[in-house]
């Protein structure tokens, strides 16, 4: 078995080393722009879940006995977290989009529009999640 030092780790080659120029951007730079977009559809998606706890949870305080009727302030400040955490989605798949397009006119490596579909889809779960509070509350 070889020892650790024997190794010799391979090193990565960026596009412009050894001559070679292009005018690809760094794959890094495309995977940075696809992670920063994952990390505003989590946060998106915490702020839905967090509006739908608010406005049902009194709900189940009161059908444990535990608390006061629910209020439709509650129900109004749930939906109004939940409709914040879609634009939350809907900002950061805006954003995503511009930054993917400007490094598409520099020919980038992979295309990926499966992201924008997702975020689209996940502002309407949290349309949706907003309707089913204001129904579910009688507001609507």
């Amino acid at each position: 078995m070889p020892e650790p030092r024997d190794r010799v780790r391979p090193r990565l080659r960026r596009p412009h080393e050894h001559g070679a120029r292009s005018d690809a951007p760094d794959p890094r730079t495309v995977y940075a722009n696809e992670r920063t977009f994952l990390s505003w559809l989590r946060t998106g998606l915490a702020v839905v879940a967090a509006g739908f706890v608010v406005a049902k949870f009194s709900f189940f305080l009161a059908k444990l006995g535990a608390g006061p009727p629910p209020s439709a302030s509650t129900v109004y400040l749930g939906a109004a977290i939940t409709v914040l955490g879609g634009v939350i989605i809907w900002v950061g798949g805006a954003r995503f989009t511009a930054r993917y397009e400007a490094l598409a006119r520099r020919r980038p490596a992979h295309e990926s529009s499966g992201v924008r579909w997702l975020a689209v889809a996940l502002s309407a779960v949290s349309v949706a999640l907003t309707v089913y509070l204001l129904r579910s509350s009688g507001a609507l």
